[in-house]
């Protein structure tokens, strides 16, 4: 832990350590101070109220102690808190320390020993989790807000996309004409009289071109797709007989 907060102080920024024993924190005090790094020791007999002060104003980087700040110390400027293996019920307190939001921090950090009980991840897991790769980058373990909004510009791209039919389904010049242009509005014969269609006002449903006798319907036009065969349509009155010498 010494070497952590020695090689990389900028990355933890300032810290709450906990430990087990006395002679613990005050090993890990020596080395920070012979490090150049300001750091406190709070125990029950020391001036609790004003290195809490020194370290709220900045003055001090690191904070050592065994159980005396598992409560009741709120500091939204801490940003790593070293937490020692310890019940579910006093590991989350610990790792409260942290949980105080700042503007000037956009995530905070939780270290916990490997032998620990109850990782955060499984007591309190958070909304984002990440991870720190060996080459220093952050990884992300579940889906997250960045992710979110990757998957809805994505979909927002695919509903812009403009879909054409291939080539092969478009009718071209070699095609027959019934499969290019239905044929609609037409007259099509068929054996056992006509289909009504809308190629004539005087054309109506049935066989029944029209009730004058005078008035003959247009021939029939076969449609691309029809027979040669043709019917003739003939609904005109018959001619009078001859009249009588």
């Amino acid at each position: 832990m010494a070497a952590q907060l020695i090689g990389d102080p900028a990355r933890w920024g300032r810290s709450l350590v906990f430990f087990h024993r006395h002679d613990q924190c005050a090993d890990l005090v020596a080395r920070l101070r012979a490090a150049d790094i300001a750091c406190d020791l709070v125990t029950a007999s020391t001036p609790r109220e004003r290195q809490l002060a020194a370290f709220e104003a900045g003055e001090t980087r690191v904070l050592v102690n065994m159980a005396i700040l598992v409560e009741g110390f709120d500091c939204p400027a801490l940003q790593t808190v070293f937490c020692r293996p310890s019940g579910k019920g006093c590991t989350i307190q610990m790792a409260g320390r942290v949980l105080r939001r700042a503007p000037e921090l956009p995530f905070k950090q939780i270290v916990q020993c490997s032998q620990t009980r109850h990782p955060m991840l499984k007591t309190a897991p958070a909304a984002e989790q990440y991870l720190l790769d060996p080459d220093g980058r952050w990884r992300s373990v579940a889906a997250n807000r960045q992710l979110d909004e990757i998957a809805r510009r994505s979909m927002a791209r695919i509903a812009r996309t403009r879909v054409e039919l291939p080539r092969w389904c478009a009718p071209t010049a070699r095609d027959p004409p019934a499969l290019a242009r239905p044929c609609r509005g037409r007259l099509t014969p068929f054996m056992g009289g006509a289909r009504p269609g809308a190629g004539h006002p005087n054309v109506r449903t049935g066989a029944m071109a029209s009730s004058r006798s005078d008035v003959r319907p247009p021939a029939a036009r076969p449609c691309a797709h029809s027979s040669p065969t043709r019917e003739r349509l003939d609904t005109a009155a018959p001619a009078p007989d001859a009249s009588p010498p």
